[in-house]
């Protein structure tokens, strides 16, 4: 019975392909010739559109050093891949293993940000080691530090970079 209404539907979708191949005037469409482009619309004279700004809630207090860590941490479980694993009891262990400072502002290292970028003070978080970072902007090899930037005055990740 399926099979039945397999090829009926097929028979029914052939002879309205059909049908329109036959019914279409194809000498007035050779006779049209090519579709000449669609001319650019004049430009538009007045003031330029608005400049995007950063529409994000900002926290009540800025996010601390102590917070900062906890959520680079938990960003690091999620992108890192350690030659050495480790965990938060290490942070101490090593004098120079991780870094924090902080920036009054996302371009300390130089990037320009446009607008509607989120802007203000900043952490960075850097731990040094073996690294391989996973997800959007890694490039699959072995690096030896990662940075992290977080955003003191909404707490998100405002990216992470690698090496030196």
């Amino acid at each position: 019975m399926k099979l039945l209404v397999s090829v009926s539907i097929i028979f029914v979708l052939l002879i309205v392909f059909l049908s329109q191949v036959l019914t279409t005037d194809w000498k007035s469409i050779a006779k049209a010739g090519p579709l000449s482009p669609t001319p650019a619309p004049p430009p538009t004279v007045g003031p330029p559109p608005p400049i995007k700004e950063f529409h994000s809630p900002y926290l009540d207090r800025a996010v601390d050093k102590q917070e900062a860590i906890n959520i680079a941490l938990n960003y690091d479980k999620q992108f890192a891949i350690w030659n050495s694993p480790w965990s938060a009891k290490d942070l101490n262990s090593q004098a120079g293993w991780i870094q924090i400072q902080s920036f009054p502002d996302r371009g300390f290292d130089g990037h320009k940000y446009g607008p509607g970028a989120e802007v203000g003070p900043v952490w960075v978080i850097t731990i040094k080691g073996q690294v391989q970072m996973t997800g959007l902007g890694s490039d699959g090899r072995t690096h030896g530090s990662v940075r992290y930037i977080i955003a003191q005055r909404t707490g998100h990740l405002l990216g992470w970079r690698t090496g030196p």
